[in-house]
């Protein structure tokens, strides 16, 4: 309970909502207001059970006059959500709904009401209540399609299938995800969307085992979207890595890595990824030429 508890604190400050809206620019005061106020929070939920109500209506109450003190303040939104994850914390969820609900039509922003209906599924996923959890995903599907979780939520609901044990409703989400994929790749060619898009595709086909589906739409990735604006340095090393060990590992075919990466770099002179691509060139040919088989 401790350690869920500690993850649950991470995801209170969560990262990704802290630098999306400090990227926009904020006052220097709003920031260090910001802080205190979530450094306050943290100290209070690490164990909120011996925290007096008052000591969070309190944190609440800070929040709150963060929102008024600084209503064009791109932390603003964040501050809201903040004060909606105390009622999360005490584990009023119906409170925390009605707070988050409040932030989705507040603010003009589909990064914002992503993430306050992302946070709407958490506390249905808290109280193990999968039924409303999976009404949240199609929410989030209808209203925000093409937001990072938007793009996502398709995998998300046939994972949620998969935690309930329903195999035959598991296989029908995964295969309407890789239907909507299909959709959004002919929708939005050669841009970011489509990157995610086939991305998720071939995640569909490894959760369903279908090994050379995966590395076709893997291979196609590398190929399609060379640019190193699309690559973060764990996505790269995700991906060769996922690369390798089904052609290795679930397929025992080393012709189709060597021939993905010899066409990337054929294509691609002088890219950041070429040192690493011939070196996994060499080796493959070295497995093929010895015959040396590498079991799962």
């Amino acid at each position: 309970m401790k350690k869920a508890l500690v993850i649950f604190i991470g995801i209170l400050i969560g990262l990704f909502l802290i630098l999306s809206f400090l990227d926009k620019g904020s006052g220097y005061s709003a920031e260090v207001e910001l802080t205190r106020i979530n450094n306050k929070f943290v100290e209070y939920s690490k164990d909120p059970k011996i925290i007096p109500d008052i000591n969070f209506k309190q944190i609440f109450n800070r929040y709150r006059r963060f929102t008024v003190r600084y209503p064009d303040s791109p932390l603003t939104p964040l501050a809201h959500i903040q004060s909606g994850r105390i009622f999360m914390i005490q584990k009023d969820f119906e409170q925390a709904r009605g707070v988050f609900e409040e932030v989705i039509t507040s603010y003009d922003s589909d990064d914002v009401g992503v993430s306050a209906l992302s946070e709407i599924g958490r506390t249905f996923a808290m109280e193990k209540d999968f039924d409303n959890v999976l009404i949240v995903y199609e929410r989030i599907m209808k209203n925000y399609p093409l937001t990072d979780l938007g793009i996502r939520t398709p995998i998300l609901i046939a994972q949620v299938y998969e935690s309930k044990n329903e195999p035959v409703k598991m296989r029908k989400a995964f295969n309407d995800a890789i239907l909507h994929y299909d959709q959004l790749i002919a929708a939005h060619p050669d841009t970011l969307i489509e990157f995610q898009s086939i991305r998720s595709k071939s995640i569909c086909y490894i959760s369903q085992k279908k090994w050379t589906n995966a590395l076709q739409d893997l291979g196609d990735l590398f190929l399609k979207f060379p640019d190193p604006k699309y690559w973060t340095v764990d996505r790269a090393e995700t991906t060769i890595k996922t690369i390798n060990t089904i052609a290795s590992t679930k397929l025992g075919n080393y012709d189709i890595p060597i021939r993905i990466y010899q066409d990337f770099l054929s294509q691609n002179p002088n890219h950041p990824f070429q040192k690493i691509l011939e070196r996994m060139v060499q080796s493959f040919k070295l497995l093929r030429d010895e015959n040396i088989v590498i079991e799962n």
